[in-house]
């Protein structure tokens, strides 16, 4: 009597086998590809904490005080200041809003800015300005949505970051973050 089993089946039996023993053995395998697509759409969140902040310039070293016990930022003897935070979110992510915890005294306040600058050459884009609406000196959340002609990261060409300025001596910044969407595990 023949057997029913030809070389192909044998071949793929054989190699079921060395799979089955590798991990019975403990070892462990990953079958990697260079890409690694999800099958879903992701959502991320890129959190901008107030000890993220640098000064913008020297300038504006010693017109800020972060408070840790309140986790904020606010201006230092009613000075205008600026400062600037990286960003750094997976290539081709999806920027869908940014928003940012705050509060002010008056209009523009505080005033943010999202920015791409193009690694070549150091030029700007500003992806999302935005200035505080907020005169009531209470918390407020500032949303904005990013424009989709700008929304999608690429590293290879930018580099991205945020400012918070303030033109308000009660002016404060609490918290913030990025939303942005993903389909692949990244760069």
């Amino acid at each position: 009597m023949r057997s029913h089993i030809s070389f192909r089946n044998a071949a793929f039996f054989a190699g079921g086998g060395l799979v089955a023993a590798l991990f019975l053995n403990g070892v462990a395998h990953a079958i990697t590809d260079s890409v690694f697509k999800y099958s879903t759409t992701k959502t991320g969140y890129f959190g901008l904490s107030p000890f993220a902040f640098a000064p913008s310039d020297f300038n504006y070293a010693t017109r800020y005080i972060i408070q840790f016990g309140t986790l904020g930022m606010r201006p230092a003897n009613a000075a205008t200041t600026c400062l600037n935070a990286g960003v750094n979110l997976p290539q081709g992510a999806t920027m869908t809003e940014i928003n940012v915890l705050h509060e002010s005294d008056i209009a523009a306040g505080v005033q943010l800015y999202l920015t791409r600058h193009r690694i070549g050459d150091g030029a700007h884009d500003f992806v999302v300005e935005k200035n505080s609406g907020n005169t009531a000196g209470a918390r407020r959340l500032m949303r904005a949505s990013i424009a989709a002609a700008m929304a999608v990261v690429d590293n290879q060409r930018y580099v991205y970051g945020v400012a918070i300025c303030f033109n308000s001596a009660s002016a404060a910044y609490f918290a913030g973050r990025i939303t942005y969407t993903y389909a692949s595990a990244g760069d």
